[in-house]
């Protein structure tokens, strides 16, 4: 198997967006 690595920059960017999406479903899930 290849293992593809990720610089630190882009994965700390990548944690970064998905802690944001999380974040941007809550906010979704208490306006309803």
């Amino acid at each position: 198997a290849t293992k593809i690595i990720i610089p630190t920059e882009l994965s700390g960017l990548a944690s970064l967006a998905t802690s944001f999406a999380e974040l941007n479903q809550k906010v979704e899930i208490k306006k309803e």
